[in-house]
This record gives structure tokens, C-alpha cells and sequence, in this order.
């Protein structure tokens, strides 16, 4: 397959336009092969500009191009004046968008939100398709640490911002500092939340273990900082199984039922907030249950261990 910038329409040996209509060819050591031969036709550009609310120029965005079915085709970056210049198109359609990390948000063509609603941009082998603007909103952004409950750092943390309606809009990592930052975010309403498998405890902002319950954050074109969380550690991972995945948990007249288990020996350990344990069963049994009667109201974790080393854990909140 060639690959080139001068505007060209790669192929695949010979003349193919993928992997599945190129022409195989076989070669052993010490063989030289010759004749193979490439005759590549001038295609199709796009070019325009990308600035932002205000049409300064934005550099060092791409500009991506997909066909219709949402393959990608090929970018370019916007250069110190913004503007761009995708060259290599067949004829045909094509939908784009930009793609930054500069705090501005992204967009499709033209001022759409989404590949389905983006416009279509006709393009012509051998001609160039001029104007296609993008003007970008400047975001806002979201900052802060997690640490644990003594202070320190927690690495490779997941901080994930949702709409009010629990979809997840966007995510970060915390840093070697524990800290993280989520841009170029839309103005709107969110709550966050952190995903972690080293054995804290998952908390939303701020301070809630459960999204009903978490601080509704605000962003309208600011900064947020300081959006910060303390984990309490328990030393309890989470360990994702498929055997495990139908096991289900239910409260009836005071009692917890630990539904559908596997054969074998279980052991079923119940934790407060502080990682003390509060009550052990051992058992055979496809179902278990605990008398939770007797405990305060707050957030405990249930730990399920089987005999062949088998661990899964899961919150539950008792009011």
C-alpha cells in the first residue's frame, strides 16, 4: 500500500482500493521481485479554517474526515493561521469533525454535535472543496486531587463526569499527584464520580456514595477547581469474573440474601466504612443470608470468597 502527503490517492498492489481486493504475491530470501508498480491519480481536497468564538485562529487542531459510514478516511492539523488542507479524497461524501486538546469543544460539520446530524461535504477526484469552516466554543473544565483518607496520592484513579441522566460524558486519570483534569466540557449540569481497583472505596462529589445523592456541578465556560476526593482504603479489590456476573443480592425483612452462588465453599465477610469487620458466614449453599438487624445505618461492603480463590465485592448502603 502506498502512503503519501502530496494529495494522492493511495492504493493497494495492484489498484486496490483495501486490504481485501489487494493482489497477493509471493517472495522467498534472496529473491528481488520487480514490475511492482504503482500509477497514483490526484484526488480530492478539502480545505478550510478553524477559529474560535471570536475567529482568532486555533492551531494544532485535527480535522478528520469519515466517509458516510463512519470510516475513517484521513486529517490534517491546522496550522499557526488555522487552516487546514485534507488532500488524497475519492469522489464521493464525507462528514467531519474536529478533534483538540486545547479546552475548546469539539464539533462536526457544520456546527453539529453528532456524526448523524453533521453535514455532508461533496468531493470531486481533482478538485478542491474551499470554506468549510469550524468555529470552536471555548469549554470549561473541571480539576482536583484524590487522595486517600491519610493524604496521600492515589495513581490511576478514574474520575468520570455524567449528565443528570447517568450517561457518562467524558473521564480522566489522576496523575502522579493525584491529580486530574477533565476539559473542554459543555455548559451544562454533572455530577462526578471515581473508579478505582486498589481497594478504596468509589465515592461521588462530593463526599456521597451513590449518583442520587452527589453535588450537582455547574459548568458554564469556567474552571472548577478544587473538585477533590478522599478515599478510605479497605484493602479489598474488585475482581471481575463472568462466573460470577448472574450473583444477586436482595433485602428482605431485615435479612440480606446472597442469591445464585456457585457450588463449593463460600465466604461472605461484611465491612464498615472503616474496613472492620463486622460479620462472617462460611457455607455450601447456593443461597446465604445476613441479619443486618443489628447495624447502624451507612455504607458497608460485602465480600464473597470461594474456595478456588475466587473474590467479588459490592457496596450497599443501609438506611
Amino acid at each position: 500500500k502506498t502512503v503519501n502527503q502530496q494529495g494522492y490517492i493511495d492504493v493497494w498492489y495492484i489498484n486496490g482500493n483495501s486490504w481485501e481486493e489487494a493482489t497477493p504475491f509471493n517472495i522467498t530470501d534472496n529473491d528481488t521481485l520487480t514490475g511492482i508498480n504503482f500509477n497514483l491519480t490526484y484526488g480530492g481536497c478539502i480545505e478550510g479554517s478553524v477559529k474560535n468564538s471570536l475567529s482568532s485562529p486555533i492551531s494544532n487542531v485535527y480535522v478528520d474526515v469519515y466517509d458516510t459510514l463512519q470510516n475513517f478516511v484521513n486529517s490534517a492539523v491546522s496550522d499557526s493561521a488555522g487552516n487546514y488542507f485534507v488532500g488524497g479524497l475519492r469522489s464521493g461524501k464525507y462528514k467531519l469533525c474536529t478533534e483538540n486538546y486545547s479546552g475548546y469543544i469539539n464539533e462536526w460539520y457544520n456546527n453539529k454535535s453528532s456524526f448523524e446530524n453533521a453535514d455532508i461535504v461533496n468531493v470531486y477526484q481533482g478538485d478542491t472543496t474551499s470554506g468549510i469552516l469550524f468555529q470552536l466554543d471555548a469549554g470549561g473544565c473541571i480539576e482536583g486531587y484524590v487522595k486517600s483518607d491519610s493524604g496521600n496520592p492515589i495513581v490511576g484513579v478514574t474520575v468520570s463526569l455524567y449528565d443528570l441522566n447517568h450517561s457518562l460524558y467524558k473521564n480522566a486519570q489522576t496523575d502522579s499527584n493525584g491529580f486530574y483534569i477533565i476539559s473542554s466540557v459543555e455548559s451544562g449540569s454533572y455530577k462526578l464520580g471515581t473508579y478505582n481497583n486498589f481497594g478504596y472505596v468509589d465515592k461521588y462529589y462530593n463526599n456521597k456514595f451513590s449518583f442520587e445523592s452527589a453535588d450537582t456541578l455547574n459548568v458554564n465556560g469556567d474552571t472548577l477547581s478544587d473538585i477533590d476526593f478522599n478515599l478510605i482504603y479497605t484493602g479489598i479489590k474488585f475482581s471481575k469474573n463472568k462466573k460470577n456476573e448472574k450473583i444477586r443480592l436482595f433485602y428482605f425483612n431485615g435479612k440480606l440474601y446472597v442469591n445464585a452462588l456457585p457450588g463449593g465453599i463460600k465466604n461472605i465477610e461484611l465491612f464498615d466504612i472503616s474496613g472492620a469487620v463486622k460479620m462472617k458466614k462460611n457455607g455450601t449453599d447456593n443461597q446465604m443470608s445476613l441479619n443486618l438487624n443489628s447495624l447502624k445505618n451507612g455504607v458497608y461492603l460485602i465480600k464473597i470468597k470461594y474456595s478456588e480463590g475466587i473474590i467479588k465485592r459490592k457496596i450497599i448502603y443501609i438506611k
